[in-house]
């Protein structure tokens, strides 16, 4: 039959065109990831110019001609094969076939590798045969390059014989199922040896082909360590070129057939050790990438367990990574990134100050870079959790010199947490948290105010709330978000602790009935009518705020009784307005009903307003003066957590001193969040607050006379006071001054007149005064005076005398005790010696000599011939 020249059609032009791009080099990337396993798999010693040729040259004849022998096996195998073809394919349509192609089982008879196999009967000196034994066992030590290159040169050098070669090879196969690190450099090993004994690699690579089919015969599920150790071993002899590419492919073949249980895994394995190598290389980059996408097509046809799925999508990954879209990274200036290290990542506790200098430093008259400092220090959300106190401390710091900065960004921080209750968008939620905790810390820093404070309050539990249930689901405040019970409780955990005096202290009081009543609107929605649904935290952490700020604040059980405690307090206040003649009793009326018309579509109170263009004078003196004490507090430092303390302290003496100084009207007008003001019960004589006018009228200078007048005399009538009494009183007579004995006339006279000054003398007390004799002062005189025992003076000595006495009896018996303790131990002592008794044990019939001893019974006498 005569064959027709093939026709190549458009498409097929273009499949061509299409493998010829997947093969090139551009597409298919490096083989090797990096240097090092480059140099790995493909770099090796030359033993060949190192080791003399006669220690190989029998080794390399004998593989030279089995593989001679082998290769004419195969040559007439395909001679065969071709006559018997009656028609023959393109290699266009071959590698087509081979795509669409049923994979078919391999039905050859294959048994278990033998490792049982008689040596050939040579004269093997003993002492050869334990150095080879060592050098067996030393394999498995063989854990990097370097060793592992030195066994190979040691084996070519010594140990080249045929029996030790198929020893070798057994080893090598024999390699535990669990020690799959050697894998490589045994592949290695082989690889080595291959130039100058071929037989190593191709006796190894035989047995594990034969051990890979006979696994896969056997179908059981057990030894699944010893399977996989058989593919990962044919992977890497892939990768040293010593295993046959194609039989490798074929392996994988046979494990997709039936494609279950542990044959997942074998191919798995096979794919991650040898799939890349197989990937980049030309011949068989479209073979390997038709079986990954194939295993990949299984995964989603069959239900596999999720173990499997998974180890088949990081295969298929790991050879056929997936494109990743790369972000367009914004490259900012030099300065804009200084300033964001700066802020976002060097900030903390210990170098406020230094980055406070470095910020300064920046020129602030560059409107730009300006605008990109007040922006970064805004967004706060990009600093840490707990580094955001330190960067409101900076704030702080950076308004000594820059007053302007602290209302521009309180403005785009109330602008942002109006605007995160206007979205309510769940991704903002770390976002809107930050914020509000910037917030409270600016408050701590004395930025902004309590009444601003509170605003912010009032505005998270009212803005978009509605009282009804079922007319709040479709509201700015659904019920089953729990964010703005979160952000209250942040604010007053942070700055919280502070609102205790005053009319802060107030405020918090009530602010927490109305806290209340939110609380109790979330948790009696119906969705949570189990209570176990409602979330436990939220309920956690609103126990712990309240308790943290107000001990002993009485708890509402339900939401009606909380409804009740704020109608309660809202009726309170009118009624004191009612009776100062702020509202009449018709527009009470009319507010009431009103209130009642729109009761569960009201939204409470209003939100943050900005200020009236009427404010007063007065108030804007006091919030002038408050700024002024903002900047000169941080003008000395900060930073610090205990001087972090202090300041806060200072801050509320301050601010409770400047109530006292503002006067009546400053404690006693308050705005509510209406604008309107409040008026607190007990007041009395309170009049429309409007700005002071100072008018001059004759009294005022009757007044300014009374005190001028008052004054004067205060300070004439001081000069003759004694200025500290209880430094008299403290006086003693010296030694030297103390008056002499008494003479007889004297004991006469006292004796007479004793009865009668006793009588004259009953309440008064004898006092010694010392003066100075004369003008020179050189002598002093000393004269007793007695002095009423109710006057001050008398009461001081008569209570010193008392403690003295007191004093002295303590001492007294004190002393008295120690000597009868003394005595007492003294007649212990004296009994005990007495009681002693002396026992002398001497031997029965034993007189002691009298007089001196005698020398000679003692020594013996002296012999004649040392005389």
């Amino acid at each position: 039959m005569v064959v027709l020249p093939s026709h190549l059609s458009e498409k097929d032009e273009e499949e061509e065109a299409e493998l010829a791009a997947d093969i090139s080099e551009n597409n298919l990337g490096s083989l090797w990831d990096d240097e090092d396993t480059k140099a790995f798999y493909q770099s090796f010693p030359d033993l060949i110019a190192t080791i003399p040729s006669i220690l190989y040259k029998e080794s390399k004849d004998e593989a030279e001609a089995e593989q001679k022998k082998k290769r004419e096996d195969e040559e007439s195998k395909k001679k065969a094969a071709s006559s018997s073809n009656t028609t023959t394919n393109s290699a266009a349509n071959t590698n087509l076939q081979e795509e669409e192609e049923d994979i078919q089982l391999d039905d050859e008879d294959v048994q278990e590798v033998n490792l049982d196999e008689e040596e050939d009967q040579e004269n093997v000196n003993f002492s050869n045969k334990m150095a080879f034994e060592a050098f067996l066992a030393q394999l498995p030590t063989c854990v990097n390059r370097e060793m592992i290159d030195n066994a190979s040169a040691e084996f070519c050098l010594t140990f080249n014989t045929k029996n030790n070669r198929r020893k070798l090879v057994k080893s090598l196969f024999t390699v535990h199922r669990t020690r799959t690190d050697l894998l490589p450099f045994y592949s290695r090993l082989c690889a080595i040896l291959a130039p100058l004994m071929p037989d190593v690699p191709d006796q190894l690579c035989a047995m594990l082909k034969q051990d890979f089919r006979w696994q896969v015969r056997k179908k059981d599920q057990i030894n699944i360590e010893s399977k996989l150790k058989v593919c990962r071993f044919i992977g890497e002899m892939v990768k040293f070129n010593l295993f046959p590419k194609s039989d490798a492919l074929f392996c994988l073949k046979q494990l997709l057939f039936d494609f279950t249980h542990h044959h997942i895994e074998m191919a798995c394995t096979l794919v991650e050790s040898c799939g890349t190598f197989l990937y980049r290389t030309p011949d068989t980059h479209r073979r390997i990438k038709i079986y990954i996408e194939q295993m990949i097509r299984k995964k989603s046809a069959l239900s596999f367990d999720a173990k499997y799925s998974t180890m088949i999508e990081n295969a298929y990954y790991l050879v056929i990574p997936t494109e990743a879209q790369q972000d367009n990274k914004i490259e900012r200036p030099p300065k804009h990134q200084f300033i964001r290290k700066l802020l976002y990542s060097d900030l903390n506790k210990s170098n406020v100050e230094r980055i406070l200098r470095l910020i300064r430093k920046f020129d602030w008259e560059d409107a730009e870079l300006s605008a990109y400092l007040l922006k970064c220090i805004k967004n706060v959300w990009n600093v840490k959790y707990y580094n955001i106190r330190y960067l409101a401390s900076l704030l702080a710091g950076l308004m000594h010199y820059h007053p302007w900065v602290g209302s521009n960004i309180t403005d785009d921080i109330l602008e942002d947490i109006r605007l995160g209750m206007e979205v309510n968008n769940p991704k903002f939620n770390q976002r809107r948290t930050s914020m509000i905790k910037f917030l409270g810390e600016l408050y701590n820093y004395r930025i902004v105010d309590s009444s601003l404070i509170f605003k912010v309050l009032y505005s998270l539990i009212t803005f978009g709330v509605v009282l009804d249930h079922n007319a709040s689901v479709h509201t700015l405040d659904p019920p089953d978000h729990m964010l703005r019970l979160r952000l209250v409780c942040v604010l007053l955990d942070t700055c919280g602790q502070y609102f205790t005096s005053g009319t802060r202290k107030k405020k918090l009081d009530y602010f927490l009935i109305y806290l209340q009543r939110y609380y109790w609107l979330k948790r009696s929605h119906p969705m949570y009518s189990d209570e176990a649904k409602f979330p436990l935290g939220m309920t956690n952490l609103y126990l712990e705020t309240i308790s943290s700020l107000r001990p002993k604040l009485k708890m509402y059980a339900d939401f009606e009784e909380a409804c009740i405690a704020v109608q309660k307090a809202e009726n309170e206040f009118i009624e004191v307005l009612k009776q100062k003649g702020y509202v009449t009793d018709a527009a009470a009326a009319g507010q009431d009903n009103e209130a009642r018309a729109h009761r569960g579509r009201s939204e409470g109170l209003n939100t943050i307003k900005e200020d009236a263009e009427e404010y007063s004078q007065s108030q804007q003196s006091a919030d002038n003066q408050s700024q002024n004490d903002n900047r000169s507090r941080h003008a000395s430092g900060f930073g610090t957590q205990e001087e972090d303390g202090h300041q806060r302290v200072h801050w509320e003496e301050d601010e409770e001193r400047d109530e006292a100084e503002l006067g009546p009207q400053h404690d006693q007008y308050q705005e509510d969040d209406n604008g309107e003001t409040v008026i607190e019960e007990g007041e009395e004589n309170l009049l429309v607050p409007s700005a002071p006018v100072n008018v001059h009228c004759e009294e005022d200078d009757e007044f300014l006379a009374a005190l001028d007048k008052m004054v004067n005399d205060s300070i004439t009538e001081s000069r003759n006071l004694v200025r500290d009494k209880s430094s008299v009183a403290n006086l003693t007579v010296p030694p030297g001054t103390k008056p002499a004995k008494k003479t007889y006339e004297q004991l006469q006279w006292e004796e007479k007149g004793g009865e009668e000054g006793s009588r004259e003398d009953e309440g008064k007390v004898q006092v010694t005064v010392m003066l100075r004799k004369g003008g020179g002062g050189g002598g002093k005189i000393i004269k007793n005076i007695n002095v009423s025992a109710e006057s001050g003076l008398g009461e001081q000595f008569i209570a010193r005398e008392e403690r003295e006495a007191r004093e002295r009896a303590n001492l007294k018996k004190l002393t008295l005790e120690i000597s009868e303790r003394q005595e007492e131990e003294e007649l212990a002592e004296a009994i005990s010696n007495l009681q002693r008794v002396s026992v002398v044990h001497m031997r029965k019939g034993f007189k002691p000599q009298k007089g001196a001893p005698d020398a000679d019974l003692i020594f013996g006498k002296k012999s004649a011939g040392t005389k």
